[in-house]
Formats: C-alpha cells, structure tokens, sequence
C-alpha cells in the first residue's frame, strides 16, 4: 500500500510538472520505480505512461499546436541508434551506475548552457547540433528514460516560445518512447511484468487529473518564469538521479 501511494504521489507530482514545461515526469516516476523494479520494467513502465501523457498534452491542445515536423522527425532519426545502444545498456549496466552517469550529465549539460553558452539569437528549427542530441537523447531515452535533458538544451539554444518547446517534445517523446519500448523487449522478453503492468494501469487516470491540474497552473506562469523553471528542473532531475544511484551503492 505504502508503495503504490509513493508511486503514485510522485506519478502526480511528474505528471503536472511535464503538462506545465514540457518534461520531467520521468524524473518523478523512474527514481522510485527503480527502487522496487529492475532497471527494464521501471524504465519500461515510465516510457508507457510518458507515451500516454503526451498524446494527451497534444490531443487537449490541438487547436493551437507549435508543432515543427521537421524538427521531430530529424530528433527521432538521429535517436535510432541511439535508442539501440541504450536498450543494450539498460538490460545489462548496474542500475546505480547508471542513475549516477546520467544525474551527472544531465547537471553539466544545464550548467554549461546556462552559465558558459551565448544567449540564443536564433529561432528553433533545424539547426547544428540536432543530430548529436537526437543521439544522446535515444540512448538516454531507452537506458534510463531521460531523453529530455539534450533535447531541452539543444532547444534552449534557440529563441523558443513554451509552446513550441512542450509540442515539439511531446511529438518527439512519442515517436522516441515506442520504439525504445519495442527494442528493449525485443532484448529483454518480460521487460514488462504483470506487477510492472499493474502499476502503469493505476497510474493511468492519473494522467488526466495532472494533465487538467498542469494545464491550469500553466497559464499563470510567464516566459521569463517559464525558462528558469526549465533550467531548474533540469539541474534537479540529475541531482536526484545522482543522489539515489549513490544511495544504491551503499
């Protein structure tokens, strides 16, 4: 009991928190479901219930979609094999080393934007760098479910409206999330168990009550509030990830 009420308290928390910026409920959901499942099921039932939050982000607000096909489409080619070698990863690597590599770039990647990186001057569309951070993104995606962070500094890089950041990850997490979900199957049968199953089913209608709560709290926040929120979440998410590997090790 106690376990499902964790779960699925954190679930909420990451399910608003993405509706709101665009990413981020992995960071909520994959930590604590590490804890009580193998690295594929947990990474596996995160990019299920990630998959379902945004087709309804997308869904909820297709009247008014900033969607760039060109952009999604290049992320998720470049992902390809990236998702490859983290599906091999996640059904081998240590799930404490692997919380810990990806806390760990996840803050220098941030911290590096933000403090060292000019300030954009560009508009977001297809641009240098979306290959390498299509790639990163695929092997980050299918290995610990955090495709966000090279996908979100690659955008930072770019004048960007929260609209335009929040579809177009949508769109690619999508795409990114079903076939990391296939390839890391095809690598690792039961990569999904009954137990796992059970707990993305609990978690499902809870994606409607964080999408409706997100969508609120998400026309109260202005851009300049927006971006700092971003660049916080991010910083976050690796210093968590980084904390409990070290945790894991002990």
């Amino acid at each position: 009991m106690t376990e499902a009420a964790v779960i699925a308290l954190l679930a909420l928390a990451g399910i608003i928190f993405q509706t709101v910026v665009g990413f981020g409920v992995s960071s909520f959901i994959t930590p604590v479901l590490l804890v009580y499942f193998n690295p594929p099921i947990a990474v596996t039932v995160t990019l299920l219930m990630a998959t379902v939050l945004c087709l309804v982000v997308l869904y909820s607000e297709r009247s008014h979609l900033e969607l760039s096909w060109a952009i999604v489409f290049r992320l998720f080619i470049a992902a390809v094999p990236g998702l490859l070698i983290g599906s091999y990863i996640v059904t081998r690597i240590d799930k404490a080393v692997l919380q810990i590599i990806v806390g760990l770039l996840i803050i220098l990647g941030a911290v590096v934007q933000e403090y060292i990186f000019p300030k954009p001057t560009k508009q977001l569309g297809v641009s240098k760098g979306i290959n390498a951070s299509g790639f990163i993104s695929g092997i980050l995606n299918a290995s610990a479910a955090q495709a966000a962070p090279p996908l979100v500094l690659w955008m930072r890089a770019h004048k960007s409206r929260p609209n335009q950041l929040r579809h177009n990850l949508a769109a690619a997490f999508i795409l990114m999330n079903v076939a990391s979900i296939i390839t890391i199957h095809f690598l690792k049968h039961g990569s999904l168990s009954a137990k796992g199953f059970e707990v993305f089913l609990m978690l499902l209608p809870l994606i409607i009550l964080g999408n409706i709560s997100g969508r609120y709290l998400g026309s109260k926040i202005n851009i300049k509030q927006y971006h700092a929120i971003v660049f916080w979440a991010v910083v976050i998410a690796g210093v968590v990830s980084a904390l409990l590997g070290l945790f894991d090790l002990r």
